[in-house]
């Protein structure tokens, strides 16, 4: 009886502490939502060239994907880099922004993560060789110190994903379930890493359609090379239903 008595005040302890440091936590980003909402839209229109239209009405929360603190920004659209285009490379019902409370208490505010929900991204290349998704400013000069990126995961729910080659003929038509993903960019090259499950709706090639509507399980390593126009898939695992 001693022993539970000992285990049940270690457990109360450990509550109090986590409520304490939530309630904490809670408090500071009531106190500085206003100024974390202003400085992470001021930074995303420094690193941002496309347009991006999205619900005025932004919420910070601790509980959507806790720990971590989160932005919540909802209907969300983002224009596509080619000129004269009014097509979208991306919207969502929700996009979340996500740091650590740790970095928030130091009034640091690096965006880790970034979760996609209820989505559609469409990456494409036109018949001209114009590419879509060259949204990024190459000069980031004016970034604020306050607010950086560093993102580790992209996490994708519900989320169409289309990439197109219009000079190739060539598509792949996806629906991201859940689906995880890790980007490093180096100049005009995206090393991708892909862990999770989606759907593919089809392949289109040669004028054939491929993998209708099949459940895939995908952990693969990905580069996309800009500057040399390739799509490079390192070794990897794909299972297409239960194969």
């Amino acid at each position: 009886m001693k022993v539970l008595r000992i285990i049940g005040k270690v457990v109360l302890i450990i509550a109090l502490v986590l409520l304490l440091l939530v309630g904490i936590v809670a408090g500071v980003v009531a106190f500085y939502k206003k100024e974390i909402i202003a400085l992470t839209i001021k930074e995303l229109n420094t690193y941002l060239t496309a347009k991006v239209d999205l619900d005025p009405n932004v919420d910070v929360s601790i509980f959507q994907k806790f720990p971590q603190i989160t932005l919540e920004f909802k209907n969300v659209k983002i224009a596509e880099s080619i000129e004269g285009s009014d097509l979208k490379l991306a919207e969502a019902a929700e996009l979340f922004l996500a740091f650590d409370p740790w970095d928030l208490l130091q009034k640091r505010y690096v965006i880790s993560h970034l979760y996609i929900e209820d989505g559609k991204i469409a990456i494409r290349t036109d018949e001209k060789g114009r590419a879509n998704y060259e949204i990024f400013k190459t000069d980031t000069t004016s970034a604020s110190e306050e607010v950086g990126f560093n993102l580790k995961k992209i996490k994708l729910n519900n989320v169409e994903l289309s990439f197109v080659n219009e000079i190739k003929g060539q598509g792949y038509y996806l629906l991201a379930k859940d689906l995880a993903a890790k980007i490093k960019l180096e100049q005009k090259r995206y090393n991708i890493g892909l862990d999770g499950n989606l759907v593919s709706h089809k392949i289109h090639a040669a004028g054939h359609d491929y993998f209708k509507e099949k459940n895939l399980e995908i952990l693969s390593e990905l580069i996309l090379d800009n500057e040399r126009d390739q799509f490079i898939v390192l070794p990897s695992n794909l299972k297409v239903e239960k194969i």
